[in-house]
């Protein structure tokens, strides 16, 4: 019984199924596999699914492929990828294509806010799932919906086009919960750890207004990640379920026309999306130590990245735009020298507050809000 059907993206709603489809009464997962000018790649990311749902209850779970405008793959091919996909299977299958090319992001977005199950995953089309991590993944999930969590992390396995292992992208550090708090400080000490949006579940409930106002960003997924832990907790599960390709082809002309201007491009979004989530939780917290902790949590972040900047994209081309590690460790002493002040003696807290914000505010008028 599957379900499947090529329409353009204008016709699934929000809720519900594509025409000719018979809406699962208890989808929990539905895998979103966003297809940009890699002809085979969503074939492999949808059948690396399909082939493990033998058995698996009717509708429990969908694969919905939604290409982007991709000028080098035509609805002929798609209609072939359907008819083999038309075997036997539990799994809701939906093939959708954009009039006209939306972006990675938006793609993305549109896809999430749409899904019909509780949860979401995205498997990129360059990434496939794991032999054998079907059945676990959804015994977690399942677990994760009894309990009401709506998020779910994995470290980022990550390989090379030739199959070996690269490294372990987002991999738990000593400090790692089992389940990530949900809070500001949370947000903020580990939304760096969800730039690769392979590998978080998310629940359909979450919301999405952070992602959508900064969806040009390309860490929109450190943005959607701070945020919602802001309300939310996270169940971190160190298992190597999804298979991301790392250093292979990518299509990111849109974001420079050489890979300089492409890694500055980069290296601007990521403090834009750090500051983003700063200011997100800030917002949650009250002027207070919790603030104040914020912050120092910020800056350590923003040093390290800095120094990091400097090294990649060279000194002058770091200052050029504001990348000063150097600048950012001043800013980091003025405020641990602030918590000082607050630790000697709560009533100055205000007024410490006042005294750092004006100090960075004097030191680095170009920073990002």
């Amino acid at each position: 019984m599957t379900g499947i059907s090529v329409l353009p993206r204008s016709n699934r709603t929000p809720g519900k199924p594509s025409q000719g489809m018979v809406a699962p009464p208890c989808m929990l997962i539905e895998f979103l596999i966003p297809a940009y000018m890699r002809k085979d790649g969503a074939a492999t990311a949808a059948r690396s699914i399909i082939k493990q749902a033998n058995g698996l209850p009717v509708g429990s779970i969908g694969v919905w492929i939604q290409d982007d405008c991709s000028l080098n793959i035509s609805d002929s091919y798609y209609q072939e990828l359907l008819s083999e996909l038309q075997s036997p299977s539990s799994v809701v299958v939906t093939i959708t294509r954009n009039a006209s090319n939306m972006g990675m992001s938006k793609n993305i977005l549109d896809m999430a806010e749409k899904t019909r199950a509780q949860y979401w995953a995205v498997l990129t089309d360059d990434d496939y799932l794991e032999e054998g991590s079907l059945v676990p993944l959804l015994n977690v999930v399942g677990a994760a919906s009894v309990i009401e969590c709506p998020l779910l992390f994995t470290p980022r396995y990550s390989y090379l086009e030739s199959g070996e292992l690269h490294c372990v992208e987002c991999a738990p550090f000593p400090e790692y919960p089992s389940v990530i708090p949900s809070g500001a400080l949370s947000a903020l000490r580990y939304c760096r750890n969800g730039f690769i949006l392979t590998g978080m579940i998310i629940s359909s409930n979450c919301d999405f207004s952070a992602w959508k106002i900064f969806s040009d960003n390309a860490f929109f997924p450190v943005i959607n990640f701070g945020a919602a832990l802001i309300s939310s907790p996270c169940l971190v599960v160190d298992r190597p379920w999804f298979h991301h390709t790392v250093l292979n082809s990518v299509y990111w002309q849109s974001w420079g026309g050489s890979r300089f201007a492409q890694d500055m491009r980069l290296l601007a979004d990521y403090l834009k999306a750090q500051d983003v989530v700063l200011n997100l939780a800030l917002r949650a917290s009250v002027l207070s130590d919790k603030a104040l902790r914020l912050w120092v949590e910020y800056f350590k972040i923003r040093y390290a990245y800095l120094v990091h900047a400097r090294n990649l994209v060279g000194f002058r081309a770091a200052l050029s735009l504001g990348f000063d590690p150097d600048l950012s460790y001043v800013q980091l002493l003025s405020l641990l020298a602030a918590c000082q002040i607050v630790d000697s003696s709560r009533r100055l807290r205000a007024r410490a507050l006042r005294i750092f914000f004006a100090f960075i505010t004097l030191l680095n008028p170009r920073r990002s809000t």
